[in-house]
């Protein structure tokens, strides 16, 4: 946070309310840590999504935390609407935020991908998840025509060289988190071993990229998290993960308002 970062999509969250508690802190700092910051604050806003699904015990909620004091203004987000007749297409419901940075606009794609489970059992079911994902490209290039700034990003459970990306290859989106520059974390293994989070973005949205890009693993611990039967665990088994744009310009004519509906779409090549 205090590496000035514009956006930041939170996923796996328990309450529904802990990202506005976060908020608050980041505003009205009450921690002594956060007191101390030095450098740029920020003015923060966020907005959290109804459940996008189950986690372990309880619900899963996706959010998007911005600051506006760097000109970020949220017009609209939405869950992909449930099928009304169809099976569900994700275990977890991608959370959609249309975003105005600056002279930039852009799509913002939430998602947090099926695991594959022990020894690959629920691999099959991944593949089938990504391969939806053009089709929730499909619909919001209908419901928001001319927009082609999209950026999907989240936990993919997956490597980026993976054969089920080219899906997003063929349509020349591109992943900003390199295979090998791992995205995971324990404190049995603080270097990592897998490159499941990434962030894809679109051919458009590849002009506007500065090319800097990274992973986060500095200051992941905390001395209160249990860890075995001490403390100093990892909050969580992720890193964050961030990638960096220019926003003097925009390069399409897109409308960015989705509407007060959810995104709904019809998965055509389904039997």
């Amino acid at each position: 946070m205090s590496s000035v970062f514009g956006i930041l999509v939170v996923q796996e969250l328990a309450d529904q309310e802990a990202l506005q508690k976060i908020c608050d802190e980041l505003n009205n700092p009450s921690l002594p840590r956060i007191q101390k910051w030095i450098g740029h604050r920020g003015k923060w806003k966020c907005v959290v999504s109804e459940a996008t699904g189950r986690m372990y015990q309880s619900q899963e909620y996706n959010g998007f935390l911005y600051d506006t004091s760097q000109k970020i203004h949220l017009v609209s987000s939405d869950l992909l609407a449930k099928p009304k007749k169809r099976q569900t297409q994700f275990v977890r419901r991608p959370f959609i935020g249309t975003f105005k940075i600056g002279k930039f606009d852009a799509v913002l794609v939430s998602v947090h991908l099926k695991a594959t489970g022990l020894d690959n059992e629920d691999l099959s079911k991944l593949q089938e998840e990504i391969n939806k994902i053009p089709y929730l490209l499909e619909a919001i290039k209908d419901h928001l025509p001319g927009e082609e700034d999209i950026i999907i990003l989240g936990d993919f459970n997956l490597t980026p060289t993976a054969d089920d990306f080219e899906c997003l290859r063929i349509q020349d989106y591109s992943n900003c988190i390199a295979a090998g520059t791992f995205t995971n974390i324990s404190n049995a293994n603080p270097n990592g071993s897998q490159t499941y989070d990434n962030i894809w973005i679109s051919k458009d949205t590849q002009a506007v990229y500065t090319g800097d890009s990274g992973v986060v693993r500095k200051g992941l611990t905390h001395g209160l998290i249990p860890h075995g039967w001490g403390l100093g665990g990892v909050v969580s088994d992720h890193c964050p993960v961030w990638a960096q744009f220019y926003t003097g310009k925009d390069l399409d004519n897109g409308d960015l308002f989705i509407g007060p509906d959810t995104i709904q779409f019809s998965l055509v090549s389904d039997p």
